[in-house]
Order: C-alpha cells, then structure tokens, then sequence
C-alpha cells in the first residue's frame, strides 16, 4: 500500500483539484511498475474540510481507471487543559 502524500492540507496545502491530479498521475506512474500496488489518498490532518473529501472522492474528477483504494486522515488526541491520564 502507498500513501500519496502525508497531511496534503497542513504540510503541503493543495487545493482538491491539484491534489488529485497529483494523485492520479502518481497512481499511474506507480502502477505501470507495479499493478498489484494499492493506494492510499488524501491522509489529512483534519477531517474538517468537506471540500477535500467531496471533490477526491467523485471519480468524475480522476482519469479514467483510477482507483480509489483508500482514504485517510490523522487523529491526534489531546487532553484538555488541567485533564490527566486518569479523566481522559
């Protein structure tokens, strides 16, 4: 499995439409070397941004024969301030 890129809206800051041509071509690229890979798109630091998720996860907006395999996004917990281990 590959993860096209890590945390594309805090590191890198794509916009929906250049992140999936991005992934698109990596996918093809990659897949020309190896058909069994799978793939892993977005990994988003947040799961706040709406746009993101609708835009990728339309295949309308991929070339044809693009896989979807995967979507991601990171979780940090975090305890709030003056919690500790014991109430989270």
């Amino acid at each position: 499995m590959w993860e096209v890129l890590n945390e594309i809206d805090s590191e890198h800051s794509w916009t929906p439409e250049s992140y999936t041509q991005f992934y698109d071509a990596v996918v093809s690229a990659m897949r020309a070397v190896d058909p069994e890979l799978a793939f892993m798109g977005l990994a988003l630091a947040s799961e706040d941004n709406p746009r993101m998720f609708e835009y990728f996860l339309d295949p309308a907006h991929h070339r044809p024969g693009t896989s979807l395999d995967y979507i991601s996004y990171h979780f940090y917990a975090s305890p709030r301030a003056g919690e500790d281990v014991r109430t989270w």
